[in-house]
């Protein structure tokens, strides 16, 4: 379980770059920085937006490689192509880059909280 605290996302890429090489993913492949990408991403966001403890994890599919980030937010994770009027931010655009990278992705609710995952083609 990682806090929700910035601080966590390099103990994430550090774990994340563990696994995917004892799957047998070459650290240096496109494969292993695009897991790393999506990763960060998803953590980044259950950091942002749930606020709640998080797990992270890795496993290989027929399709490529599944990252799986689970929080103990109720609030599904919602890809968003605006400009927020009062901020001036553009929330949601981070999932913009996950359907942009991943093969297929998508939010699952479980319990009190939901699983938002990415897999990434070998």
């Amino acid at each position: 379980m990682y806090e929700p605290d910035a601080a966590e996302l390099s103990n994430v890429r550090a774990d994340v770059g563990r696994a995917i090489v004892a799957l047998g993913v070459t650290p240096e492949s496109e494969l292993a920085a695009t897991t790393l990408l999506m990763a960060d991403e998803l953590a980044s966001n259950a950091i942002t937006h749930a606020c709640t403890p998080f797990s992270v994890s890795v496993m290989s599919t027929r399709r490529g490689v599944c990252v799986e980030v689970r929080d103990g937010s109720p609030a599904m994770a919602v890809e968003v192509d605006r400009v927020d009027a009062n901020s001036g931010r553009r929330p949601g655009l981070g999932l913009a880059l996950v359907r942009q990278f991943s093969a297929a992705w998508g939010v699952d609710r479980d319990g009190d909280g939901k699983t938002v995952w990415s897999v990434i083609r070998r």
